[in-house]
């Protein structure tokens, strides 16, 4: 692959790093090797591992950067355990049960600290719930001093941070409906893709004695049948149901900035299939050169990537629609549009491995 196709693969995954990861980490990483002046509150901007020194010479804090790595991966992880059935849980509801679900996760973040500390101490308190539950088991005969300890710490943090990844994975997980499938195409073709060129590349043996080249033919047609066709059927499905059961869109400026993305990421790979398939093209017409193509990496690629961009301007077009005209079904109607987009892309695709 050439640099400048390379480039254009990588350029927005790149950027959207530099931009969220490298440049914070960049600056931390300077304030890091900056010190104090001595009795005022200005910086010594002279780079120094001092700090550094300080950090990993004295046991206090090497102690207190290990109980915070580990509150904070068990944290995540109870967040994550118990954020992801509830999440998922609320996609499933339809129409007024979804909002109502909404707004009770997001009330804890609104009252303010008062009522969830309240709730910490009736819960880990000396008479809270977790050490009358031990007491009337007969396990303890005194209070366990559970609120200064690392689990009463634990909990409060999940207590706050809860909501909000039930929330972010609530709306994410509605953003990428539409997206997903599409997803689901890229990477289920990319993958058997790549395995049949692996097959096709095997030498000639006393069985195959010219080779296994059309080991890629085979799977190209896999492609076709098994990805496109199922996630076809899956999509349809889908649009008939939220045309039945229509449920308003939840969060559009979510929706449009996954699609945005999306696009764009398509739309890089998209460019680098065109100019290689342009490239073994050479004179011969757009449909001429599909229909004589004997290497089925560059027209598969092709072919899923647009139709990935259409599939992309639907779902848009059928977000914005419904967001604008109030009208939820438009969003079913979307789902069967890349239903249909996919099932012809899968056919012409069918049809052409079938001719090699």
């Amino acid at each position: 692959m050439k640099p400048l196709n390379t480039f254009l693969l990588i350029a927005p995954a790149a950027l959207l790093m530099l931009g969220v990861f490298l440049v914070p980490f960049l600056l931390l990483a300077v304030l890091s090797l900056w010190t104090l002046k001595p009795g005022t509150l200005s910086l010594d901007t002279s780079l120094t591992l001092a700090n550094y020194a300080r950090l990993f010479g004295d046991t206090y804090y090497l102690g207190s950067l290990w109980t915070t790595l580990w509150m904070s991966a068990v944290t995540t992880l109870a967040c994550l355990i118990l954020g992801l059935p509830l999440a998922q849980w609320i996609v499933r509801r339809a129409g007024r049960a979804k909002g109502l679900l909404i707004g009770l996760v997001i009330s804890p973040m609104v009252c303010g600290a008062l009522l969830p500390t309240l709730g910490l101490v009736n819960l880990l308190g000396p008479l809270g719930v977790v050490n009358g539950a031990l007491k009337s088991f007969g396990l303890i005969t005194s209070s366990l001093p559970l609120l200064g300890r690392p689990v009463g710490v634990i909990v409060g943090l999940v207590q706050a941070f809860l909501p909000q990844d039930a929330l972010n994975i609530t709306f994410t997980t509605l953003a990428i409906q539409q997206g997903g499938k599409l997803t689901l195409v890229d990477t289920g073709n990319g993958g058997l893709l790549l395995y049949g060129m692996h097959r096709a590349a095997r030498p000639a043996d006393r069985t195959h004695p010219l080779g296994h080249g059309r080991e890629l033919y085979f799977w190209s047609l896999i492609v076709a049948l098994l990805v496109f066709a199922l996630v076809a059927g899956v999509s349809l499905y889908e649009g008939i149901i939220h045309i039945l059961a229509p449920v308003p869109v939840v969060n559009a400026k979510v929706n449009y900035i996954v699609l945005g993305l999306s696009f764009l990421f398509e739309g890089s790979s998209w460019l680098v299939a065109l100019k290689e398939f342009r490239r073994q093209k050479g004179r011969q017409g757009w449909f001429q050169a599909v229909r004589s193509s004997k290497d089925p990496s560059v027209y598969t690629v092709l072919f899923e990537d647009s139709a990935a961009m259409l599939g992309l301007i639907v779902a848009f077009v059928s977000i914005a629609a419904s967001e604008l005209l109030g009208m939820p079904e438009l969003d079913g109607v979307g789902s069967i549009g890349i239903a249909i987009i996919l099932g012809a892309t899968a056919i012409s695709w069918r049809a052409k491995a079938r001719a090699c």
